[in-house]
């Protein structure tokens, strides 16, 4: 049969000359798919692995993302001129917030297979705490010192709200407790609504908005937690996959990616001239065409998972510094 096939491969007939042209086409697809993984696609991994690698270990990417993604709705709720001071005390919080629930954890986990995050914050956790302390000072002297009456009581608020979390997250048994919906809350409640009670009139468009912020939000953890359920398991962490099964996470990750994409169409084809774009907002569509983008990317993240496992969570994550592009617009 082998014979035979070369055979044809050899001779100059029409058969033999269209499967040595597919063999050809099968040649060049193979060093194409070897020159873009190995090599492109492999040291551009390398390179953002360089430069990305330990400001994800500390969650200094969690706080810029928080930071530009609070600027951008500045932007976009027409804040005037924006608060980089408020901006950095958020920041501040942000990087507080993250750190000590890593260190928590850090502490909390006693088995030798550990995430590199987690293993970093064990290493480090005098140190990280010491950083933790300090940061926390500063951000409050800053925060009492120049951020205004309303904007305080406001952080104040979510403070508490923080606070529960972090008693129900770490001394709740973990079957009672799903931390992916708290974050889907609170961390765009932090980043949207400092901004919106310095703003004037909340419209339909800045509710739309929040809600589709908060909906990528979900997508973020949900794919995080999909991703990393075998690991979760050897640290003996609880997460939402657990409970309810890794492919109802992946199904709700591409659900809530699906529903973004309609609720954009429909928005923009039926209230193109009421709720989305009035007269002092032309650049409407720019907001909202980048969060798109942010959805789009953790979608073909839980579609294609094989494709993305090298680097989830610097993607997943980085998604988040997509918003500073409203600047350039």
């Amino acid at each position: 049969m082998v014979g035979a096939w070369a055979g044809v491969m050899l001779d100059n007939s029409p058969e033999g000359l269209l499967i040595q042209k597919i063999c050809r086409l099968e040649a060049f697809a193979s060093n194409l798919d070897f020159i873009f993984r190995k090599m492109i696609f492999s040291g551009l991994s390398k390179t953002v692995s360089f430069f990305y690698r330990k400001p994800s270990l500390l969650s200094l990417d969690v706080a810029a993302g928080a930071v530009i993604s609070s600027a951008f709705f500045a932007r976009h709720l027409r804040v005037t001129p924006v608060p980089w001071l408020q901006l950095a005390v958020l920041g501040g919080a942000v990087w507080c917030i993250y750190t000590a629930d890593h260190l928590l954890d850090a502490r909390r986990i006693k088995t030798s297979r550990v995430a590199e995050r987690y293993r970093f914050h064990q290493q480090h956790w005098w140190v990280l705490f010491g950083f933790l302390v300090a940061t926390a000072a500063l951000t409050a002297v800053a925060a009492l010192l120049f951020l205004p009456g309303i904007v305080l009581v406001f952080g104040a608020a979510l403070a508490g709200f923080m606070l529960v979390y972090f008693l129900l997250h770490h001394f709740l048994p973990r079957r009672y407790f799903f931390k992916e919906f708290w974050v889907s809350v609170l961390y765009p409640s932090g980043i949207w609504g400092g901004m919106a009670i310095r703003s004037g009139a909340i419209t339909a468009a800045d509710w739309l908005l929040l809600a589709f912020f908060s909906a990528i939000c979900l997508q973020n953890v949900l794919l995080l937690a999909w991703y990393e359920t075998d690991e979760d398991v050897s640290q003996a962490q609880i997460s939402i996959t657990q409970i309810a099964g890794k492919e109802w996470a992946r199904k709700l990750v591409l659900l809530v990616g699906g529903l973004g994409f309609c609720a954009v169409g429909v928005g923009f084809g039926f209230l193109r001239h009421t709720v989305f774009c009035t007269a002092d907002r032309q650049t409407e569509p720019v907001f909202w065409a980048i969060f798109l983008m942010m959805t789009a990317i953790l979608s073909l993240m839980a579609a294609f998972p094989t494709f993305f496992r090298i680097r989830y969570r610097w993607l997943a994550d980085g998604v988040f510094l997509l918003p500073g592009f409203i600047w350039f617009v």
